[in-house]
């Protein structure tokens, strides 16, 4: 009697089967198709609601979680949390910044040594910073003042050794009258910065730019950029940084050129391949509630437009979604990377179920496992519920999100967490089957 593994005939036929033991360990919460989320854990308790969410993982089970909190009139204040078990338990909510005005749209990371880095927007003209040491008090660094116009949706990377860097949106000069896409950087962990750079003179306005720092040190700028006919497109610039300063390629446009109205993008990379999410708004009389998440990849010279392609199966996000009208009128996605499986996770509504109250948004997610993004999106949230502005983060095999959420009707949105642990079964860890002679 022999025994062999029949390697072949399991590719060919599909047939994996595994030994009783790894069958019941191999999935803990849930399956990297199909991610099982957690209970949502309400992390904020604004007298007038929370905004704009954002969390970052780090080593040993640290999370960090921002917000601003939103006290009524002008009072807005960025906001932390911290967890160093995964999100089972956090620390009590704590200002980043404390001092009179209206700070907005914060944004966070954690660098290699677990300290957190914030950005935001200080009143109506001013992009701050300030490292994790200095929060709590007054103490910040200007990165960009402008009287001209207000700056905004300022995003912060932390890669290598003691680099940060941070891009947003504002006006240059009073005689511009348009917006471009700014960015700084500095190589000793925000102790020092360099002066602030424009990444392309585009026109007429630029807006909600994402940035991602590839294996080689090559910074990428993503942004809508606004056209003469008030539609929007998704551009693109790589930077190479030498020294102290950066040299910028000149931008050039990455969505599909039969969209006319492309939005939101965010960046990421995948494999060392240059990944970009990007909302197409259809502009065919039904603005509001036609939208999809589009995908274009660039795997190598990105400065090329020609080696932009978009991804098979393209819109990601399957069946059409929607967004109310004023509130937040776009439906915006976010992106990470986890054990190799890219994940877009978006909110909007389904109006293609006419069952539903139109005003429920929901965040959808979708991932490149399985069947890829054939593979069906989940529904993450419920229905009868307003949640918006996904935020993902990710580390080992454990998936982070958060939202703004809160039932319909019932007033002001707080922050929401939710968590899943999922599992890619490697090959070392499949029993192959065993044919008896």
């Amino acid at each position: 009697m022999r025994y062999f593994t029949a390697l072949t005939l399991l590719v060919f036929l599909g047939l994996w089967w595994l030994s009783p033991d790894t069958a019941t360990t191999a999935v803990t919460t849930g399956s990297n198709v199909h991610p099982t989320w957690s209970e949502a854990a309400i992390l904020s308790d604004a007298p007038q609601g929370a905004e704009r969410p954002y969390i970052a993982a780090g080593a040993g089970e640290r999370l960090l979680l921002v917000y601003t909190q939103i006290d009524g009139g002008a009072a807005a204040y960025p906001t932390y949390r911290l967890s160093n078990n995964f999100g089972t338990t956090w620390t009590a909510p704590a200002p980043i910044y404390n001092a009179s005005g209206d700070s907005r749209q914060v944004h966070a990371v954690l660098d290699q040594n677990n300290n957190g880095h914030a950005v935001w927007r200080e009143g109506p003209f001013e992009i701050r910073y300030a490292a994790q040491s200095d929060w709590g008090g007054a103490v910040s660094t200007l990165l960009f003042s402008s009287d001209v116009g207000v700056p905004s949706f300022p995003k912060l990377v932390a890669s290598g050794s003691g680099q940060l860097d941070a891009v947003w949106a504002g006006l240059r000069l009073p005689e511009d009258n348009n917006s471009n896409i700014f960015h700084t950087f500095s190589t000793n962990n925000g102790a020092t910065w360099q002066t602030a750079s424009v990444v392309a003179s585009t026109l007429p306005s630029s807006l909600f730019p994402s940035l991602a720092v590839g294996p080689d040190g090559t910074r990428h700028v993503v942004w809508a950029e606004e056209t003469a006919l008030g539609n929007e497109r998704i551009m693109y610039a790589q930077g190479t940084v030498a020294g102290s300063t950066i040299t910028w390629s000149e931008a050039i446009i990455v969505s599909n050129p039969n969209l006319p109205y492309t939005t939101s993008p965010t960046v990421v990379m995948h494999n060392n391949a240059v990944q970009v999410f990007y909302t197409w708004r259809d502009d065919q009389g039904n603005n509001e509630v036609y939208q999809y998440i589009y995908l274009a990849i660039c795997a190598t010279n990105c400065a090329n437009p020609d080696n932009w392609v978009s991804a098979s199966g393209n819109p990601v996000s399957g069946t059409l979604v929607g967004a109310n009208t004023n509130d937040p009128f776009y439906v915006e996605s976010t992106a990470v990377v986890n054990q190799g499986c890219l994940y877009s996770y978006f909110h909007g509504t389904n109006p293609t179920d006419p069952n539903v109250n139109q005003n429920s948004e929901i965040v959808w997610g979708i991932n490149s496992c399985g069947l890829g993004w054939d593979d069906g999106r989940d529904q993450t949230t419920e229905y009868n519920s307003r949640s918006l502005y996904p935020a993902l983060a990710t580390h080992d095999d454990w998936l982070f999100l958060v939202y703004e959420s809160a039932p319909l009707g019932a007033g002001y949105r707080q922050v929401h967490f939710r968590r899943a642990q999922v599992d890619i079964v490697p090959l070392s860890r499949l029993y192959l089957p065993i044919i008896r002679r």
